[in-house]
């Protein structure tokens, strides 16, 4: 069988076989004389080397003389001569007798993995034998804080169940000892998450690069120095759960690399924190931290995006490249990037695909380490330089850099050619002169961006039937002239365009709030003329009054962008409140209750036993105002789900699609609260992401905590919208995160479904309702204004839709008419209440009054805020009874009303009270018992 070994082996401690047989003859010769030993020389072992990697089946044979006998293991169980094809480390054992009692033993350990499938696990067995490995190669020695075996300390270890052993903390430095002069100082680290298994073999891979006989290895040693931290979570590598270990769970902190900038909290966090300051002197020129994700790629900052680094590892990975990612302030790379840390000009997390095989994971690895030397010797930015320099027809706007390539280029050729200068200069000059192409480059593609900008904007104008603005097309015309004058100025810089570009951007974006406002004018004409009466007809008022404010304004030149998107949003809120209404609400017809004189007291729930007024989602129950019961699903966070026939995929989807969902949790806990499906190449779910409410969108090939949900036990509304590449999410219909350059292909091998996500065990832990699928973008305008409307599953776009209100059965249906129904598991129908309110009828202080203070005071059933949820009373004055307060305001129990402006006209207004009631987990109900209005 031939053999291949795609990656050079690591120069290791543990003898070869030939030196392992050696070993054993020359402890023969002590035991049993010559005769033993020449026949002990002729045993071998063929087909495997030690510390070798194959990328295929081996078959490892043992070659014994006469005479002798032999026992042969794999991995301690015994081996009867076949092909070793499973991925892993494995570990053969040779044990040669001469039937008189006298044996030696060797062992050869080797690498099997599938060059076409994700490596194994890269247990901290591995680990450990690397590293064991490694101690013997002349350029690898232990670092100011490790020992000799490159130990720097203990994990915490578990003794809980499961139980888990403390394991060693390794550390070492990798570099020419006899190279002199400053070298660059690189940090690599490893292991931060438990089941990103590509990462670690991505390392792998630069460190078998970095150790070889490769003449690129052997420079990278004498220009600088390699600080190493294979394993940094080795409890968590140990269980292989989760992105956290025991220590931390039992704080409940769910990943191990948000944690690296505190102190005193983590054992195995303090122990690598202050290893690394020590060892690299509290400063390092790079780190790189590696993990595993969706696709191939790196994480930087945003100011590292055009970094030398990142041009340099894309000119030799073009399909690698930097994604922007500020990241959380606890990481390690963010840690390493800070005065507390290590001050580090440079930080990145290489990304390796969780199918990217153990091949090709080495292989980027190594990839990153020639970064490294390709920028040291200019290479990529010689290049660049050079190519820009023979373009022509470049644009007039970018001529000022590039004239000043050619004398940066030669100066960095001058310090090169001497081959005398110390690393950081020749890297100053590299920096410097790829700064400057970066700065070409920059103008270059502001020059793009201005021309699409413009060529949008101009199809904009003559396109939109924009009629109540139309003044904004000669704004728009007239951005458009003056960005032109500014490209062809030869004098002009960055700055100059990006403020024009911007300044047209903003007249885009009001071009198109005012789309926006016209749209919603226009959808209010739909409604307005309905029939309508009571305080129905008072939030169709309120919605007519918006609406003529909102075309008093677009209607106006000049008019804010802001104002625009202000009074937009006001209508879109009245228009959600009017649906609200529309569909749950029970409304009396309007009767003020007047008060002529004061001092005057009234009890509201006098007024028809608290069923006189709006209700919306309440009713008038015994004793008092509670929550109104509807049928919904529970879900107890151990297995309940509901299965549907809906496949999300690329072809059930496209490349537009909205998912959108009411949510309300019982508890927050990490990796739970989960619905979707259970793919990882067309991923489309959401989960909880540890104990403070952080949402998980998971749309294509990625994932991110995309929003914060501040408390449970209350209803969110949450969407999240993909756009060709683009995944907006909104809760409660304000937009909360935006991803770009997200893929979305493939066809989903399991079914959408709620309460569970991803995997097993991510279930929901309390309810959900009004799941619906669409297959366009909806926008923020849609998202918020309807929020509330109940669809009849005939809606353009709607694909997939489960109101979840059966109320019994064990079906949920799609009401689309597709037939993607539902099948219920686990999960319980329930009476449970919705959030509501009452309005009561308005107060009408007469004209000629003086009222010095308005006091509100109520009463609720139980004790702890009610037991059962919360009341939030409001208050507010309009000046008629055909019409609401434009604004409410909460109420303090007992204390006089604060929104009034001091010494203001009282009299001659109508005073609002509203009741917000919210439910809680409690099964205490929500209950006002009374509510007085004192007026004095």
């Amino acid at each position: 069988m031939k053999l291949s070994s795609a990656v050079d082996p690591f120069v290791r401690r543990i003898p070869r076989p030939s030196l392992l047989r050696t070993l054993a003859f020359l402890a023969a010769v002590l035991l049993a004389g010559a005769v033993f030993a020449q026949q002990e020389l002729l045993v071998r072992v063929e087909g495997v080397e030690e510390g070798s990697i194959y990328f295929e089946p081996v078959t490892p044979k043992v070659v014994v003389p006469e005479g002798l006998s032999v026992e042969a293991r794999i991995n301690e169980k015994p081996y009867d001569g076949g092909e070793v094809a499973d991925q892993g480390l494995h570990t053969f054992t040779v044990t040669v007798s001469d039937g008189k009692g006298r044996e030696s033993s060797s062992t050869i350990r080797f690498f099997v993995l599938d060059p076409e499938e994700p490596g194994p696990t890269y247990t901290v067995d591995i680990v450990r034998y690397c590293v064991e490995r490694l101690a013997g190669h002349p350029h690898v020695t232990a670092t100011a804080s490790s020992d000799e075996r490159f130990v720097l300390g203990m994990s915490h270890g578990w003794p809980d169940d499961p139980e888990i052993p403390r394991h060693e903390l390794y550390g070492f430095q990798l570099t020419d000892p006899v190279a002199e002069g400053a070298k660059l100082r690189v940090v690599l680290t490893g292991g931060n998450h438990p089941r990103e298994q590509t990462g670690s073999w991505a390392l792998h891979g630069a460190l078998d690069f970095l150790v070889s006989d490769d003449p690129r290895a052997k420079d990278l040693r004498r220009w600088a120095t390699f600080l190493v931290y294979p394993m940094v979570n080795p409890d968590g590598r140990y269980i292989v759960a989760g992105r956290s270990n025991p220590e931390m769970l039992a704080e409940k902190v769910s990943d191990h690399n948000r944690v690296w900038n505190t102190t005193g909290r983590f054992s195995t966090i303090d122990a690598f924190v202050k290893a690394i300051k020590t060892d690299t002197g509290g400063t390092t020129d790079y780190l790189l931290d590696f993990h595993s994700a969706g696709t191939t790629f790196f994480f930087a900052d945003e100011d590292m995006m055009g970094s030398p680094f990142a041009h340099a590892m894309t000119a030799l990975e073009p399909e690698v490249g930097p994604r922007r990612s500020d990241g959380h302030p606890g990481m390690i790379r963010r840690w390493a990037m800070s005065e507390e840390g290590l001050s580090a000009p440079f930080g990145y997390t290489p990304e390796l695909a969780g199918k990217e095989s153990a091949k090709r994971s080495m292989e980027i690895g190594r990839s990153l380490m020639l970064t490294f030397h390709d920028l040291i010797t200019g290479t990529s930015a010689l290049a660049a330089a050079s190519d820009i320099l023979h373009r022509e027809g470049e644009p007039a706007f970018g001529e000022k850099y590039r004239e000043r390539l050619p004398e940066l280029k030669e100066g960095l050729e001058r310090i090169l050619a001497a081959g005398d200068a110390p690393v950081h200069r020749t890297l100053e000059a590299v920096y410097e002169l790829y700064w400057a192409v970066n700065d070409y480059r920059v103008a270059v593609n502001l020059t793009q961006e201005a021309s699409e900008l413009m060529a949008s904007a101009q199809k904009l104008a003559e396109q939109s039937k924009l009629s109540l603005a139309a003044w904004l097309r000669e704004a728009i015309a007239e951005q458009i002239d003056g960005l032109t004058e500014l490209l062809a100025n030869p004098a002009a810089d960055h700055d100059d365009v990006r403020a024009e570009i911007e300044t047209l951007a903003g007249e885009v974006d009001r071009f198109r709030y005012a789309e926006t406002a016209e749209a919603a004018i226009s959808t209010v004409s739909t409604f307005l003329d309905e029939p309508s009466e009571g305080f129905r007809q008072l939030h169709q008022n309120g919605v007519r009054r918006r609406r003529d404010r909102l075309v008093e304004l677009v209607e106006t030149p000049g008019a804010k962008t802001e104002d625009i998107r202000q009074a937009s949003e006001v209508l879109d809120e009245s228009i959600a409140t009017y649906w609200q209404v529309r569909s749950e609400g029970t409304s009396s017809p309007v009767c003020p209750v007047q008060i002529a004189r004061v001092p005057a007291a009234l009890e509201l729930r006098e007024q028809s036993d608290w069923k006189d007024g709006l209700l919306v989602n309440v009713e008038a129950g015994d004793g008092g105002l509670v929550l109104a019961a509807s049928p919904t699903l529970s879900f107890d966070g151990d297995g309940g789900h509901v299965e549907t026939a809906f496949h999300p995929g690329e072809s059930s989807l496209g490349q537009q699609f909205t998912w959108e969902f009411w949510k309300r949790y019982r508890a927050f806990a990490d990796n739970t609260g989960s619905s979707g499906n259970r793919d990882t190449d067309a991923r489309f779910y959401t989960q909880l992401t540890g104990s403070e409410g952080g949402l998980r969108t998971a749309i294509g090939d990625s994932y991110w905590t995309s929003a914060t949900l501040e408390e449970t036990g209350k209803w969110y509304h949450i969407a999240i919208v993909f756009d060709n590449g683009e995944v907006r999410t909104y809760v409660d219909g304000d937009l909360r995160d935006t991803r770009s350059n997200v893929k979305f292909s493939g066809e989903s091998s399991s079914p959408f479904t709620i309460g569970r996500g991803h995997s097993t065990g991510r279930w929901l832990n309390g309810y959900t309702r009004e799941h619906r699928i669409w297959s366009i973008a909806r926008s923020q305008t849609d998202i918020h204004r309807n929020r509330y409307r109940a669809l009849d599953g005939t809606e353009e776009g709607l694909i997939a839709y489960w109101r979840l209100d059966e109320g019994e059965g064990d079906t949920v249906h799609d009401l689309t008419g597709k037939g993607n129904h539902g099948t219920i598991t686990g999960a319980t129908w329930q009476a449970r209440a919705v959030p509501g309110y009452r309005i009561s009828q308005p107060i009408a202080l007469a004209e000629g009054m003086e009222v010095a203070k308005v006091v509100l005071s109520w009463e609720t059933a139980g004790e702890d805020n009610n037991g059962g949820g919360s009341v939030t009373v409001l208050a507010g004055l309009s000046d008629a009874e055909t019409a609401l307060p434009d604004e409410w305001h909460a109420v303090a129990n007992g204390k006089s009303l604060e929104f009034p402006k001091k010494g203001a006209k009282l009299s001659g207004s109508y005073l609002w009270i509203k009741q917000e009631l919210s439910p809680r987990e409690s099964e205490s109900p929500v209950v006002v018992r009374s509510l007085t209005v004192k007026i004095e």
